[in-house]
């Protein structure tokens, strides 16, 4: 030990990262160390990254099922979302848009409007 800090095994930090499914701030809180350890043992070490990397996975896998559930549900928010990601490639973007206007064009628009404003107040007495 250097500095008063514990040095874990691999192993240990294995273990730490299956118990919290590869997150790696709870296995460092379960360990009692910081983040910057674990992620600097898994610079050093590929089976720590595989760790984790495996447990994201899992996470992705387990977030598709969820979503899928919803799907079955004929949740509108699931459909938008499935549509909004997946579908880009068959038209389904959600994008603003936006056309040029002349000076002019903009200048006669906002006088109708204050002359459309103007009448409404006159109306109202």
């Amino acid at each position: 030990m250097s500095g008063g800090h514990r040095q874990f095994t691999d192993e240990e930090i294995l273990d730490a990262l299956a118990a919290c499914q590869g997150l790696i701030s709870r296995a460092a809180r379960r360990l009692g160390c910081t983040p910057r350890a674990i992620y600097y043992r898994r610079a050093k070490n590929p089976e720590i990254d595989r760790a984790i990397l495996e447990a994201r996975s899992q996470l992705i896998d387990d977030a598709e099922e969820g979503l899928r559930h919803h799907l079955e549900q004929q949740a509108p928010w699931a459909i938008a979302f499935v549509l909004k990601t997946l579908g880009k490639n068959r038209g389904y973007v959600e994008r603003v848009e936006t056309r040029e206007v002349s000076d002019e064009t903009l200048l006669l628009a906002l006088e109708r409007e204050r002359e459309i404003e103007r009448v409404r107040r006159l109306e109202q007495g």
